[in-house]
């Protein structure tokens, strides 16, 4: 079956063609400038216009440092096209390696060119007026079985999302980008944190985590990226949780804990805490589960709550297990203890900030083992289970908050955020 009608096939054979003859010519011109430059010094590189020294740093995979010291440079910033440059640690082996014919060298004509000019193909690339951008993008376009690239303006060089996120959990948008400018996101009314992830080859990625609420609405959401101007749009789907009804009952002496001026000010010095951003991600791998693995789960994430034969008016926002009074609480993850103290109605509470907007919530213990600003490593001990606040009885509860939205703490033990599977369309 063909994946392209004719009219694309032809543009291929049209474009491969061009390809092919700027090939040849950049292999003439670099034959002819073999022996031009037959007794040039086989390790340096001649400074071409528009060059800078963490360019040529980069396409040579040397620093910077070490290319001032080779070459005893006393300007920086000051290049001269022409310029012949040492390249620093090539001695006499690597001369031999140059000499000595290798059955690893690409069948390519312009890379067989130069490895006998011993120029990386990236800067052979270059002088011809290629870059390694626009060869990755001419292979993927003249491939009968790949798809065209996606047309993104710079400086965007590839998107990946979440595509399907469950009311209640967290899904992660990766933005890749030519230049090193903090791109912003937004889906909703909601803005997202992006923060810097790493460089690539590609370029510089950046990554930020999108958490939904467990009342979402049901609908397609649109994600909306943008970057020196430009701006990308795309659109993911929340789709509906498998979320119970659950009806609790409370003794008179706590039922007062549910009137709304109390449930307020206490909600208001919390999310002053879940407000506190460090742009540092401090965890590991994934989470775990912060208790030991006999003690049952008892009430899920997301379930909807009815108080004494009230309407449904809120939904768990944590995880609950029947351990036992005085059972220990292990820190999920490395964090920072942000908060350690009795609150009103969530009784006693420990709070760690494992950056990045990210916090795991205890409520309810019976002792508080750890006290604010304290590092925690996975595993430590912050606390004791109880029952008190707004409680029935000693259970463990347990949540995570990412910029202020509780979601499903299950799915950040059962995945590593943020490496999950992402949709790039």
């Amino acid at each position: 079956m063909n994946l392209y009608p004719a009219h694309h096939l032809q543009r291929q054979r049209l474009r491969l063609a061009l390809l092919c003859m700027l090939v040849m010519l950049g292999l003439w011109a670099s034959l002819g400038a073999i022996a031009a430059h037959a007794d040039d010094p086989p390790n340096s590189y001649v400074v071409q216009s528009g060059d800078t020294l963490w360019d040529i740093s980069q396409q040579l995979g040397i620093s910077v440092e070490a290319l001032i010291a080779a070459n005893q440079l006393q300007d920086a910033n000051f290049l001269s096209e022409g310029q012949r440059l040492v390249i620093p640690g090539s001695g006499q082996q690597d001369q031999t390696q140059t000499n000595t014919p290798s059955t690893n060298i690409s069948e390519d004509p312009v890379a067989i060119t130069g490895a006998r000019l011993n120029t990386p193909l990236e800067i052979l690339l270059r002088r011809h007026g290629f870059t390694m951008r626009k060869l990755q993008l001419m292979e993927s376009e003249y491939s009968p079985l790949e798809p065209p690239p996606p047309n993104l303006p710079e400086p965007f060089f590839e998107i990946a999302y979440t595509p399907e996120i469950i009311q209640g959990q967290t899904g992660v948008v990766r933005v890749t980008l030519t230049e090193a400018i903090t791109p912003t996101a937004r889906y909703g009314n909601f803005d997202l944190s992006v923060l810097y992830r790493d460089k690539t080859r590609e370029g510089y990625r950046y990554e930020a985590l999108i958490p939904t609420w467990a009342l979402a609405k049901v609908a397609s959401r649109k994600l909306i990226i943008t970057a020196a101007e430009e701006q990308i749009s795309r659109t993911f789907d929340i789709t509906r949780g498998n979320y119970e009804t659950q009806h609790i009952v409370l003794p008179p002496s706590k039922g007062e804990l549910l009137e709304p001026q109390k449930t307020r000010a206490e909600l208001e010095r919390l999310t002053e805490t879940w407000q506190e951003f460090d742009p540092v991600k401090l965890w590991r791998g994934s989470f775990q589960f912060p208790t030991d693995e006999e003690h049952r789960r008892t009430s899920p994430f997301g379930t909807r709550r009815s108080y004494n034969d009230g309407p449904v008016t809120s939904y768990h926002a944590g995880t609950d297990w029947s351990a036992p009074e005085g059972a220990p609480i292990k820190a999920p993850a490395p964090g920072v203890i942000a908060l350690a103290e009795p609150l009103e109605v969530r009784g006693g509470a420990v709070i760690i900030d494992h950056g990045r907007g990210v916090f795991s919530n205890f409520w309810h213990l019976s002792e508080i083992l750890a006290e604010p600003g304290q590092h925690v490593e996975q595993g430590d001990i912050v606390g004791l289970v109880g029952s008190t606040g707004l409680s029935t009885g000693a259970h463990l509860h347990w949540e995570i908050r990412v910029n202020g939205v509780a979601v499903d703490p299950t799915q950040w033990a059962e995945a590593y955020f943020p490496n999950l599977p992402l949709y790039s369309p």
